[in-house]
């Protein structure tokens, strides 16, 4: 959980857009940590944590990484989401 204020939604576009370029080069250790980075800044309640749960999942099924749980803790918080159709290309292998 964060100590300080919430950080800007600069700051999140910031690590957001690093995540994604990370993702996109196939560097998943520095999106993942640039995602744990986003979480810890915002403790979860960020305004893009959609988009950056949606990157971490995409990048755990690009690794092969078994990704049943998170996929579920989305649909569970984010039951209506446009990223889930990205998710299912993205986690079928």
């Amino acid at each position: 959980m964060t100590t300080g204020p919430k950080p800007s939604l600069a700051r999140e576009v910031e690590l957001v857009d690093r995540a994604m370029t990370a993702l996109r080069l196939a560097q998943y250790d520095v999106e993942l940590a640039t995602i744990a980075t986003f979480d810890r800044e915002t403790a979860g309640q960020g305004q893009l944590a959609e988009d950056a749960a949606a990157i971490a999942i995409e990048t755990h099924c690009k690794r092969h990484d078994r990704a049943t749980e998170l996929l579920d803790a989305f649909d569970r918080r984010w039951p209506s989401s446009a990223q889930r159709s990205r998710l299912t290309a993205a986690c079928t292998h």
